[in-house]
């Protein structure tokens, strides 16, 4: 069993519901509340060449996976002003999740033509590399999102899913180690960090690292198995077979749990 099983994919850039193109405010996940987007509706009807409004609203649309408001908000944006980089970089995670790959990598090269130290762009770049499987590309565009701001959680988490793809397992736990010192809540990176703690041998430091990831997301059922799988090479049947319970419990019919049990024995105790 590989990565494959986790339960998230490619981690997105974030969105930048920069209100105009001259600030670097964040928007508040609530815009993408149903209130919000009438509220921000209610501006644009009063001013339609407002672009901050119209990123902001785009933004919301976004949240909520309503993908073609999202990018006719974006797209009107962008008419209004031009290098609106902010926009540009949103309509591009918009065509990502969309899968129109080619338009998204030529909105994020516009976007950092734009604004060459824009880190989110060398996120959402290197995520669309991952995407389409150029790892090394990837890794030089979170690279460089990292010199540009390297506090950020998501530019680690992502570079380290890099390295884990192409194999570099110890490099890939540095980068889950910080991704971790920087956000300690998420799941996902001791997910990560699990899986290539196995494939270092480290199986003690992977079965405790599942431990948490299946803590900080309860319906983290993946976790709960690679936690089994874990124990089961460690030579400890009980417990891979607690653990391979506990994923069943989430997921009855995820194979490589219900595998798993069989294999361990499911009258362990």
């Amino acid at each position: 069993m590989t990565a494959a099983c986790q339960q998230t994919g490619v981690t997105p850039a974030a969105f930048d519901g920069t209100a105009s193109s001259g600030g670097l405010a964040s928007v508040s996940p609530q815009y993408g509340k149903g209130g919000n987007i009438a509220s921000l509706s209610s501006v644009i009807k009063n001013n339609p060449n407002d672009a901050g409004a119209l990123n902001l609203r785009g933004t919301a649309y976004g949240r909520t996976r309503s993908y073609k408001k999202a990018l006719k908000d974006f797209d009107r944006a962008i008419e209004i002003n031009p290098d609106y980089y902010q926009a540009i970089a949103n309509r591009a995670l918009i065509h990502v999740k969309m899968k129109r790959f080619d338009r998204a990598l030529a909105d994020y090269n516009r976007t950092l033509t734009l604004r060459k130290n824009y880190n989110i762009a060398y996120i959402g770049r290197g995520n669309l590399h991952a995407i389409q499987k150029n790892y090394h590309l990837a890794i030089a565009d979170f690279s460089r999102a990292i010199e540009l701001k390297n506090e950020d959680p998501i530019a680690w988490f992502s570079r380290g899913k890099a390295y884990q793809t192409l194999g570099q397992h110890a490099r890939a736990v540095q980068d889950f180690d910080l991704a971790i010192s920087l956000k300690p809540i998420s799941s996902e990176p001791y997910f990560r960090r699990g899986i290539s703690r196995m494939k270092l041998g480290k199986l003690v430091e992977a079965y405790d690292d599942f431990f948490v990831a299946g803590k900080r997301n309860e319906k983290h059922y993946a976790a709960w198995t690679y936690r089994g799988l874990a124990a089961e090479r460690m030579g400890d049947k009980k417990k891979a077979a607690r653990a391979f319970r506990r994923a069943l419990s989430i997921n009855s019919s995820y194979k490589p749990a219900v595998d798993g049990l069989r294999r361990v024995g499911s009258d362990s105790v």
